[in-house]
């Protein structure tokens, strides 16, 4: 089932002005927005601290602050949500990328919308798609387009970042050698 778009549900409730002012003041991975998002993300792992081999895992919440209901689809390629994108850094800084790009042949998309004021909570294994073998400190956070759209219909959503993202926060993650007790 193809999710309802946010622009439908815009252009519903707001005049086409309305939402081309909000686009502007929210800004692609910026903070440069003075308008409320419809949505904010929030990140937390525990442990924080894993052995090199350990899974690890990311939840991510998602809770709707505007006053009407939201489309929220998800889209599962194993245990990754495709709908949201994965900032990882190193202790240097470096980005990193996915060891092998996500098989949208398996993609499972399912439908959702979240109501005012309430959040949804899901895991995320993000070992399965970034190599996280050197042991230090990495920073990771999750975006989310503020419009997912799916013009073909099947496959994964657009992520179109030029409508706009909402971050999350930062979370560090720290890496331990396989050979060093984790604390619980």
């Amino acid at each position: 089932m193809k999710p309802l778009l946010l622009f439908l549900l815009f252009t519903a409730i707001a005049s086409e002005t309305a939402l081309d002012q909000e686009r502007e003041l929210v800004q692609t991975g910026s903070n440069k927005g003075s308008i409320t998002p419809l949505f904010s993300i929030s990140i937390t792992s525990d442990p924080n601290v894993v052995n090199v081999g350990q899974q690890l895992f990311i939840k991510i919440v998602l809770t709707n602050l505007s006053d009407h209901s939201l489309d929220t689809p998800s889209a599962w390629i194993g245990s990754l949500d495709a709908v949201y994108a994965f900032d990882i850094r190193d202790n240097t800084g470096a980005q990193l990328t996915p060891h092998a790009p996500p098989n949208v042949a398996y993609l499972k998309g399912v439908a959702g919308t979240l109501d005012p004021g309430k959040a949804k909570g899901e895991e995320v294994r993000i070992d399965e798609f970034y190599n996280l073998t050197k042991p230090g400190t990495y920073e990771v956070q999750v975006k989310r387009c503020i419009d997912l759209e799916n013009p073909q219909g099947g496959g994964a959503p657009k992520y179109d970042e030029t409508k706009g993202v909402v971050m999350s926060n930062k979370i560090s993650i720290t890496v331990i050698p396989a050979t060093t007790a984790a604390p619980r």
